[in-house]
């Protein structure tokens, strides 16, 4: 694993020292700035792999710095965001979830916890690029029907207007491209928050929470409103026992399934 480089921004001094102790053996660490304006200029300018930054910051608070950092930087010049708050709201998790911050850590935590979560993100997005490239890949090079995205599309367009969910809500086409990533990478599914549905907010344009709202209504819909024989056929005794709907990922998971197997048997 490369050297990954980290800016620290936090009001607090000690906390930083803290910090520095513990991620300096891992880390490079560019700067530690205890300012808003300081760290959005250090960010710009250094382009630091990991930005960990509080939320309560003199002069910028840490969300406009994000904010801030989203216009001013092109996508792939933007670093993790790891936030640090005692605020844990709903409202707030939300709205820092939307914003596409890659974690965020409770006050108080031990600095080993960080480092630990931090690890944990570097797989992810390591797997997140091997996957976006296997894709690009298989797009490029061709692999049969198996891998025919236009294909894939349109059959899955197909079965989920006939499980009964509108063409015109945003969670038909969030859905449909959410299950269309699953087909080709099965992979995503297990990693839905941090990798799919940010896949697809950024095919959409629209924000991580935004994506998930909307699929899980688009869902709601099938299950309350939808084709119950083909629900059954598909999903079986979810519906006949009269459990709740299934997850979000477990219905991309179990439709990607489908038509993955559908797609093997006709290349076998």
């Amino acid at each position: 694993m490369k050297n990954y480089s980290i800016l620290i921004a936090d009001s607090n001094s000690e906390e930083i020292v803290q910090l520095e102790d513990v991620l300096s053996e891992k880390f490079d660490i560019l700067s530690a700035d205890t300012d808003g304006i300081q760290a959005l200029s250090d960010i710009v300018l250094l382009q630091p792999d990991i930005v960990i930054i509080d939320l309560i910051l003199p002069g910028l608070d840490g969300i406009g710095v994000i904010e801030k950092c989203r216009e001013e930087l092109e996508e792939e010049k933007l670093p993790f965001f790891i936030t640090l708050t005692s605020i844990g709201t709903q409202n707030v998790m939300e709205y820092l979830c939307g914003m596409g911050v890659d974690y965020c850590m409770m006050k108080p935590f031990q600095p080993a916890m960080l480092l630990h979560r931090m690890e944990q993100l570097i797989r992810l997005r390591t797997a997140h690029n091997k996957i976006q490239k296997t894709s690009r890949e298989k797009r490029v090079y061709g692999l049969g029907n198996f891998c025919e995205r236009n294909d894939i599309r349109r059959d899955v367009s197909l079965l989920t207007r006939d499980l009964g969910i509108p063409a015109h809500i945003k969670g038909y086409q969030y859905l449909r491209s959410g299950i269309v990533m699953a087909v080709e990478d099965n992979n995503m599914v297990n990693y839905i928050t941090k990798l799919l549905y940010p896949a697809i907010a950024k095919e959409h344009k629209t924000t991580s929470s935004s994506v998930e709202r909307a699929i899980r209504h688009a869902i709601d819909v099938a299950w309350n409103r939808g084709n119950q024989e083909l629900l059954g056929e598909i999903f079986g005794s979810f519906v006949y026992s009269g459990h709740d709907r299934p997850t979000n990922s477990a219905f991309i998971a179990v439709i990607a399934d489908r038509i993955r197997l559908e797609y093997q048997m006709s290349a076998s």
